[in-house]
């Protein structure tokens, strides 16, 4: 079923699980119903989501390297400048650490990618709490500058950056390895893109999500290898009404939430930050997406495919392109 205009994919309460030390379920074997923080088998250890499967990592307020306000570096073999790599600030130490400890049971715990870090967001949350949900995700940094998560996304370039995820607002961009950044862990297989191709070439179809995309942006036709024309330039409303426009044909096209206009965004390209082969001609330009700012709703969050960076503060009067989604099923 297609969401409306304005509206968000976003698990809340139901999505996610308690999960104790023991690598139990809550309510399952000699795990509580509601297991409680703390460092015994039957505490609370990890969160599950319910949807992906993956098991989240979660912080404890007591010292040592889980302390919500403990950053490290991202170095790797091939840049590695300070030879601080695998050390006790640097994400091969923690990662050994935890797989060691065997957190939850788990012992292939891994740096999230960006696209998985983001699922973790909760756009829809206070103005002045962390952009995750609490209930599930507790101990967060005392400071804010605390708040950016890096994920093992490698960015485009020579090796130098990686992407991150700040839970201050929830956007996501890139920054150099050796920037100390917090740390999420996860535990589970991540999952390969899987595409296809409708039948008239006109849709790309993400087998993962069940939505459809427009190959073209809005503005530009397909003709029959790829797209011609001007890219169309449209304020939020504009945008809102064509995609109304759209769904009135007959397909439920909508303007894609900042979860899903994100999932198209490729980690490791820029100028466009996409697969020109799925999406060709796309122009290297701000989109907008349906998500409202929750702090100031006069914003809107959109997504910008010449660097990949998701943010806000884009006012509804701004003219950004767009590419219209619907679902597949």
């Amino acid at each position: 079923m297609a969401l409306p205009i304005g509206a968000l994919a976003q698990p809340v309460g139901a999505g996610f699980t308690r999960i104790c030390h023991s690598g139990e379920a809550a309510g399952v074997g000699a795990c509580p119903a509601l297991p409680v923080l703390g460092p015994g088998p039957t505490d609370w250890g990890c969160t599950r989501a319910n949807a992906s499967g993956l098991l989240w990592e979660i912080k404890t307020v007591e010292p040592g390297p889980r302390h919500p306000d403990r950053t490290f570096s991202q170095f790797t073999p091939a840049y590695n400048p300070g030879r601080e790599m695998g050390g006790v600030n640097d994400v091969g130490g923690y990662l050994g650490a935890v797989n060691a400890q065997r957190l939850c049971g788990a012992n292939d715990w891994r740096l999230p990618t960006r696209l998985e870090l983001l699922g973790l967001v909760d756009y829809r949350g206070a103005p002045t709490a962390l952009a995750i949900e609490a209930a599930y995700f507790p101990n967060p940094p005392t400071k804010l500058n605390k708040s950016v998560f890096w994920s093992g996304s490698a960015a485009a370039g020579p090796g130098t950056n990686a992407w991150g995820v700040d839970f201050a607002d929830g956007s996501a961009g890139d920054d150099n390895r050796s920037v100390n950044y917090a740390l999420r862990l996860v535990s589970g297989a991540t999952v390969p893109p899987q595409w296809a191709a409708s039948a008239d070439g006109q849709e790309a179809v993400d087998l993962r999500s069940k939505l459809a995309w427009r190959r073209c942006v809005e503005g530009m036709n397909w003709n029959g290898s790829g797209c011609t024309g001007t890219p169309g330039s449209f304020t939020w409303a504009e945008a809102a009404a064509l995609a109304q426009a759209a769904a009135a044909k007959g397909s439920a096209w909508r303007l894609p939430d900042v979860k899903e206009l994100s999932s198209l965004v490729d980690d490791g390209r820029v100028n466009p930050a996409i697969d020109t082969t799925r999406f060709p001609a796309t122009p290297a330009l701000w989109f907008w997406t349906s998500t409202p700012d929750s702090a100031n709703t006069a914003y809107v969050w959109f997504v910008n495919f010449g660097t990949g960076y998701t943010g806000h503060h884009g006012f509804r009067s701004d003219r950004h392109a767009l590419r219209l989604v619907r679902s597949a099923l």
